[in-house]
């Protein structure tokens, strides 16, 4: 394994820890949209919420995984 292989494996986990601190809601949009690439119209079939209301949760749970990244690794 390379150090560039290590550190992506290393990022990686970091990320996935972070996504499992937030709230759920936020936690469910973001692995919808984000990493399994379903956009807003069909997570609002899926999640049964408006439009405006997923992206509003998505754009939180965006900022608030930008604050604790920030905090992982600096500015």
């Amino acid at each position: 394994m390379t150090d560039a292989q290590w550190h992506q494996g290393e990022t990686r986990q970091m990320v996935w820890k972070l996504i499992d601190e937030q709230p759920e809601d936020y936690r469910v949009v973001l692995i919808l949209r984000d990493f399994d690439q379903i956009d807003n119209v069909e997570n609002t079939e899926i999640l049964g919420q408006t439009v405006g209301t997923i992206k509003t949760k998505l754009h939180r749970a965006r900022q608030a995984m930008r604050t604790l990244l920030e905090k992982e690794l600096g500015p």
